[in-house]
């Protein structure tokens, strides 16, 4: 976990990237079938189950919150001071639970869950930091419901140009590294070899400097 997660800049972090993370997370959303969601919980009569990966302050999962405010809510993170600025956004959600977890590659991309546990998980902003995406997705599917959706978005690699660059500078400045940033159809592969049945896709622009893609898909 980067240094730029913890203490002081943790604390900046929604001051320095909430647009960012506002239009990314906007583009998870709309591609997440939520009335069918709930559709098929009530059917079960249970409360739907949603887990968000890397969920840094909370901001994705307090939009969640109000879609389905009756909904059982798990967000994880690698940064204790990140959930911390969670908990705050979200004291009053009493079905709330934060956990400090680090994914690392092979076993250790597996998530501290049971299989089958959720009937949404979204992962934003992150898969360009994993060691091993490729494992990390098909632990995704194994704690996705049978029906279950998965919705996940990242920046996109992009043709070197001084956008990029710049890009790449900011990377290795906040992560330490330059990660491994995917096209939106690199990704789309990944997830095809996951077993993920991908429903909808697309790429978009996120400002000046970032482009994104985000991909939703459900377990079958």
């Amino acid at each position: 976990m980067s240094a730029y997660y913890r203490g002081r800049r943790a604390r900046l972090y929604e001051q320095h990237w909430s647009h960012f993370a506002q239009r990314t997370q906007q583009e998870v959303l709309a591609l997440i079938d939520i009335a069918a969601l709930r559709r098929r919980t009530c059917e079960q009569r249970r409360a739907p189950r949603l887990l968000d990966v890397a969920c840094g302050t909370g901001r994705l999962l307090s939009y969640l919150y109000q879609q389905f405010p009756d909904a059982e809510l798990y967000g994880i993170d690698g940064s204790q001071d990140m959930l911390l600025q969670a908990r705050q956004r979200l004291p009053a959600v009493p079905s709330l639970r934060l956990e400090h977890v680090n994914i690392g590659s092979g076993e250790q991309a597996r998530l501290p869950f049971p299989s089958g546990s959720f009937d949404l998980i979204t992962c934003t902003n992150a898969l360009h930091d994993l060691a091993d995406p490729a494992t990390f997705l098909a632990d995704l599917m194994r704690l996705l419901v049978p029906g279950g959706w998965l919705a996940i978005e990242d920046y996109a690699r992009r043709p070197s140009s001084l956008a990029w660059r710049l890009v790449e500078w900011l990377a290795l400045r906040i992560e330490g590294s330059q990660g491994q940033p995917l096209t939106l159809a690199e990704a789309e592969q990944l997830c095809n070899q996951a077993g993920i049945y991908i429903v909808r896709s697309r790429a978009f622009v996120i400002d000046r400097i970032f482009h994104g893609w985000a991909i939703a898909g459900i377990k079958e």
